[in-house]
């Protein structure tokens, strides 16, 4: 495994990483359509919104229930 040189860019990227982790779990976890994030699988839009509050930690449950399987080897 290669290693990022200490460039001091590293919690930048740990931050990037960390919201696109979050955004991306909030999207597989919503069970609506909304504006523009429409879901073919939950087309219906509620009524009222609901503000919902999500850690790393609700991101990797969500990420692992969704996680695409590995294919084989040739």
């Amino acid at each position: 495994m290669q290693y990022l040189e200490n460039t001091g860019t590293e919690p930048a990227l740990l931050n990037m990483a960390a919201a696109a982790k979050l955004v991306t779990a909030a999207a597989l976890a919503r069970q609506e359509s909304r504006g523009g994030h429409w879901r073919s699988d939950f087309p219906k839009t509620e009524k009222t919104g609901t503000r919902t509050f999500m850690t790393l930690a609700d991101a990797d449950r969500i990420a692992a229930n969704h996680a695409m399987p590995r294919r084989a080897s040739k």
